[in-house]
């Protein structure tokens, strides 16, 4: 549920549902640290694998832009 949570938040540019979705990227449950990272992908147009410390690294250096989703 968390993980959901975090990923619509991410949708809506919030700052802490990064946060949320970052500490999935290394669940020992494959389906949701596969999700988590192709979430991650898709709405910041980044790929820095399942390395927690890089994905904090980035979030840390961008949260003042970060804007809502376009939908289509």
């Amino acid at each position: 549920m968390e993980l959901i949570i975090g990923w619509a938040l991410a949708r809506s540019g919030s700052y802490k549902s990064y946060e949320i979705l970052i500490e999935y990227l290394d669940d020992m449950r494959a389906i949701l640290a596969e999700f988590t990272h192709d979430t991650l992908l898709k709405i910041t147009n980044h790929d820095f694998g399942k390395v927690k410390g890089d994905w904090e690294y980035w979030l840390a250096r961008n949260k003042a832009n970060f804007k809502p989703e376009k939908t289509n």
